[in-house]
């Protein structure tokens, strides 16, 4: 099968060296000596291997009955972390991705090959912005970039109701990553149909454009919407026509707004519920969010659109990621609360500008895994993300219309 149609031949690139990799494939931005921590780390690495090969049997042969006999070690296993060579293997099990594929064996080559997706343009466009500094990425038309291509383009034919949105790359460039083109893709359909958990589909479908005040104050500047709205800049998601030819220095609704793209089903009642957590685990914060009109849309969008895969540090992103596939979402809300709580003494004490750009650079000693992880595991939100979801739906439930 010919899996490169509809996109360029391969173009090879300059390919970094070995030194210059992370042991994760991206090109290191900084190279130092860290032998001996290494070293230890292998050591630990391969002990955990040995305890998950047992438990997971020859092939996933054993998990299902393992899980059903064990959970609870399958859990706390689970969140100190899977070992970087099962990940894959363990993700598919986890998801139950591997039984899609084995109920449906050649749909995902029919749905390669398939000629009428109008989605491809737009894959062709956006796969250069998935992981631009991974090698498996990095090479334009090269090899990773032709297997994203293919089950951006497969999925869009898959669910025609979904399509291909910008963002979703990010969830499938990071699977290529750990399985093959026809895993990742049905480890896709898993996530957005929810064959496990609450299905994600509602992140990138029905999207409706929605206008924006670009002042929210009177001293807020253009420059401070433009970098809030980056991250839907970058995916595709904002409309910057409405603000070409505007005056910047003209504050008035009527000239400072442009026009968002924003997924209406599940994007907007995350934030709604992430809000309410806030108030409730970190009222101080809240209040001040509150009065510098600060919302969660203007920075933890994208934790939820990609499972923060976009732009926090990887090992984050797979731990988080293990998590995730196993518990389902509420490790989203629970992380999110943590980096707020971890850098609350910072936050409490910045103006909206500061505000805006610490939420979206969080210090590197906040996003330490073996960190970040314990304490957002003891962030209980269960009955309160319950409690919210009823507060969002009678908030947004549609009036009947009468024939």
């Amino acid at each position: 099968m010919d899996r490169s149609r509809g996109i360029n031949d391969y173009e090879p690139g300059p390919v970094p060296s070995e030194s210059r990799v992370d042991r994760y494939g991206f090109i290191k931005q900084n190279v130092s000596n860290s032998s001996a921590a290494e070293g230890l780390g292998k050591s630990r690495e391969a002990r955990r291997v040995r305890k998950w090969r047992k438990m997971i049997g020859v092939g996933g042969s054993d998990w299902k009955h393992y899980v059903r006999r064990k959970p609870h070690v399958v859990k706390r296993r689970i969140r100190k972390g899977i070992p970087d060579c099962l990940r894959g293997l363990v993700w598919q099990l986890i998801s139950g991705s591997r039984d899609l594929l084995l109920m449906n064996p050649g749909v995902y080559e029919q749905l390669v090959i398939y000629e009428t997706s109008a989605s491809e343009l737009d894959i062709i466009r956006d796969i250069s912005r998935t992981f631009p500094t991974h090698v498996f990425f990095q090479q334009r038309h090269g090899p990773g970039q032709r297997s994203l291509y293919n089950v951006l383009k497969a999925y869009s034919v898959f669910d025609r109701a979904v399509g291909y949105v910008q963002g979703m790359g990010f969830l499938a460039g990071l699977l290529l990553l750990y399985m093959s083109e026809e895993d990742a893709f049905w480890l896709l359909v898993a996530l957005l149909k929810g064959a496990v958990h609450a299905p994600m589909e509602g992140l990138y479908q029905d999207l409706e454009k929605i206008v924006i005040p670009l002042s929210l104050t009177q001293e807020l500047t253009f420059g401070f919407i433009a970098a809030y709205i980056s991250f839907w800049d970058q995916i595709g998601w904002f409309n910057q026509e409405s603000a070409v030819g505007q005056d910047p220095t003209d504050c008035s609704k009527e000239s400072r707004t442009a026009t968002l793209n924003v997924g209406l089903p599940l994007v907007q009642q995350y934030l709604f519920q992430f809000e309410h957590l806030v108030s409730e685990h970190l009222p101080k914060l809240g209040e001040h969010f509150s009065r510098e009109m600060i919302n969660p849309s203007m920075y933890a969008s994208q934790w939820f659109i990609t499972v923060f895969s976009y732009s926090f540090p990887f090992p984050l992103a797979l731990r988080i990621w293990d998590v995730f596939l196993f518990e389902g979402v509420k490790i989203v809300f629970k992380v999110g609360l943590a980096l707020l709580k971890y850098c609350h003494d910072d936050l409490i004490n910045l103006s909206f500008e500061k505000l805006i750009h610490a939420l979206r650079n969080f210090p590197e000693d906040a996003m330490n895994p073996d960190i970040l992880l314990p304490m957002a595991y003891s962030i209980k939100v269960s009955r309160s993300l319950g409690e919210s979801k009823i507060e969002y739906e009678k908030q947004n439930r549609k009036p009947k219309i009468e024939a």
